[in-house]
């Protein structure tokens, strides 16, 4: 069909269509090059992460508390407030003096709050009355000191004064370190050498090369008596012994050259 033959507005419409055809070309291989483009920025992104190195770093350190706290109820009776009153006031100053005996400095000693409680008559069969036959003080001291052997030492005499007819309740010293910010931020530090010198020996081993630092993160610290293997999510503070063993754990991913 010659173009001689067709009217304007057949031409106009043959023009139209051929427009048409070479845009949906245009089009489809703009998508062509779209999909090759994506497809080759996806491999490029898992290649580069496949080049990566994901360690865990160690360090510890043994250190010995420089800090003490211990509290002891001092535990007296009385048939009235007044007599109770007088008894645990004597009580107290024999504990007191059993401390200073120890050399323990008078300034470590505070006296915490009174606890008066009522003692109610009781019956054959067990049951309790309202009619009050005495009184019940229990005085709490507590004990904050830098002298932690020295407090070793009386916690593990301390019984002695139950045997002199007081009734004297200690609780179990808890023992601290005060440089433990200092030393984290050391166990940090040495945690990611660790890590780093795991990384190189793995990545050595077959022919590549540590780069730099991808992410990285801390874990929490673990603090316990020096043999103990007790770990925990949330982290670890045992106060019950004078030596301690601090951990440190870090999470390193290294570029791999």
């Amino acid at each position: 069909m010659s173009l001689k033959s067709l009217s304007w507005s057949a031409i106009s419409e043959w023009v139209q269509q051929r427009q048409l055809v070479v845009l949906g070309l245009l089009l489809g291989l703009a998508m062509v090059w779209a999909a090759i483009i994506g497809g080759g920025a996806l491999v490029t992104f898992q290649r580069l992460s496949q080049s990566q190195l994901s360690v865990t770093g160690l360090a510890e350190e043994q250190v010995q508390s420089d800090k003490a706290t211990w509290r002891v109820v001092v535990q007296s009776q009385g048939a009235s407030r007044a007599s109770a009153y007088t008894a645990v006031q004597a009580d107290v100053a024999k504990v007191k003096a059993f401390l200073k005996a120890g050399k323990l400095p008078e300034a470590d000693v505070h006296e915490d709050m009174l606890e008066v409680n009522a003692v109610y008559q009781r019956l054959p069969n067990g049951n309790t009355t309202n009619v009050v036959e005495g009184y019940e003080l229990r005085k709490p001291l507590l004990v904050q000191t830098d002298a932690v052997m020295t407090l070793v030492g009386l916690a593990q005499t301390v019984d002695s004064l139950n045997a002199q007819g007081l009734n004297v309740q200690p609780q179990t010293p808890q023992y601290l370190y005060s440089g433990l910010d200092a030393l984290k931020v050391r166990l940090i530090e040495q945690a990611t050498r660790n890590a780093k010198a795991r990384a190189e020996a793995m990545a050595r081993s077959v022919g590549n090369a540590v780069g730099p630092i991808v992410n990285a993160s801390s874990g929490v610290f673990q603090i316990t008596a020096p043999l103990s293997t007790d770990v925990s999510d949330y982290g670890t503070y045992d106060t019950s012994t004078v030596d301690k063993k601090v951990t440190s754990v870090v999470n390193i991913t290294f570029a791999v050259e």
